[in-house]
């Protein structure tokens, strides 16, 4: 009988062949105790840095309360762009955090990228009770979330509706709230 991890397939002889497969829901329940890995989130903040001051001339200003807090936090951004989390990952300085991520970006190509940055992955448009379960264990570790309570991308970059459901999980929480702003990033 195979475990909870294996898959048991049958080739065209009629030979049972049993092969590992992890889940995203496995990596996650696991990773999430562990800060982002940081050789890989610094040279992530470096790349995105350059690009954002090169190509875009960005520019950050963070508050003195944003850049002195320590402990668990969950920040929220508007969405009004595929450079929102790149940006975002510059804009709190230096704060590793978990992403909360629809959980269609995972692939082949991108699944240990973003296990090393321990993206939390959430199921689009649908209530996702393991989702939270995952993120009040990171918080209650002292990570910090990022998350775009919107749910899609703005059209205009103007901050959508948040639904009751996001307030009810920063009530339950108990941390600090911070926000990071991206004005003009729908334009790129």
């Amino acid at each position: 009988m195979p475990a909870d991890n294996e898959t048991k397939k049958t080739d065209s002889n009629g030979v049972s062949k049993t092969s590992k497969t992890m889940t995203v829901d496995n990596k996650t329940r696991k990773d999430v105790s562990k800060a982002p890995n940081a050789l890989v989130y610094g040279a992530a903040y470096i790349v995105c840095w350059l690009v954002s001051k090169i190509l875009f001339r960005a520019s950050y200003c963070r508050s003195r309360n944003f850049r002195r807090h320590q402990g668990a936090m969950i920040i929220i951004g508007n969405h009004g762009s595929y450079l929102d989390a790149p940006l975002a990952i510059v804009g709190a300085g230096w704060k590793r955090m978990h992403f909360v991520s629809g959980d269609f970006i995972y692939n082949k190509k991108t699944e240990k990228f973003l296990e090393y940055l321990r993206v939390i992955p959430k199921k689009q448009f649908q209530p996702d009770v393991r989702t939270v379960m995952l993120l009040i264990r990171a918080l209650q570790k002292g990570r910090k979330i990022m998350i775009f309570p919107e749910g899609q991308r703005s059209v205009n970059g103007d901050p959508n509706y948040l639904d009751p459901q996001f307030s009810r999980l920063v009530k339950r929480a108990g941390v600090a709230v911070g926000a990071v702003i991206f004005r003009g990033a729908y334009l790129a």
